[in-house]
């Protein structure tokens, strides 16, 4: 799971993301591949059957929207209300299910795991072998950010895994946990799903 952006307006309102692709970016394959990894998303965090979530098109009425854009890497802005033009970018490779669903849980809100306040008590960042003028990913955030009384989770799908921005191909980021594995792009964890629901103050069993 993430770590949730502290002020209460950087959360969309009604939970609801409009989005525009730029025209011409993508093919109709690649946005069937992005609109169905909103649909996944949106079925994760909800409760019975009752959306917490929903991306759907902007329209004309939309002050506030995510424009979804070829370029450079795999990144979001986060949350509604981010300073500067709010984008999700998916470049080269990152057309992937769960890529796409950890740049969506940035846009919704949330930084990654490691950069919780309480990150140290669970993994070593080994800035030695982190490209240089890169350490910045590997920032720790504290007044702005909230757990929301959370465990850490080494499965969440906003995790870093091990050699990420390696300049050596020697690992960046090692869990105190021997038998963790960080990194994973393929599902949100069970409490990647609650917080969700809890950070959108949505109802139903276990979500307060």
């Amino acid at each position: 799971r993430g770590v949730g952006e502290k002020p209460a307006a950087a959360r969309w309102t009604n939970g609801i993301v409009p989005y525009v692709f730029k025209a011409g970016d993508f093919d109709a394959g690649k946005i069937a591949i992005i609109v169905g990894a909103m649909r996944r998303l949106e079925q994760s965090v909800a409760i019975n059957n009752k959306l917490c979530v929903q991306f759907r098109p902007a329209t004309a009425a939309d002050k506030q929207f995510i424009t979804i854009k070829d370029g450079a890497g795999c990144t979001s802005s986060v949350g509604m209300n981010w300073r500067g033009v709010k984008e999700l970018t998916l470049g080269q490779g990152c057309v992937h299910e769960g890529t796409i669903m950890h740049e969506m849980l940035h846009c919704l809100g949330f930084w990654h795991e490691q950069s919780r306040p309480d990150r140290d008590n669970y993994v070593t960042v080994l800035y030695a072998n982190v490209q240089k003028g890169l350490e910045h990913a590997f920032n720790k955030y504290t007044t702005t950010v909230d757990t929301m009384a959370f465990p850490y989770d080494y499965d969440s799908l906003l995790h870093y895994g091990t050699n990420y921005f390696s300049a050596n191909g020697k690992p960046t980021l090692v869990p105190k946990d021997p038998s963790a594995k960080i990194g994973q792009r393929n599902v949100l964890s069970a409490t990647d799903i609650l917080e969700v629901q809890r950070y959108y103050q949505c109802t139903g069993p276990n979500v307060g």
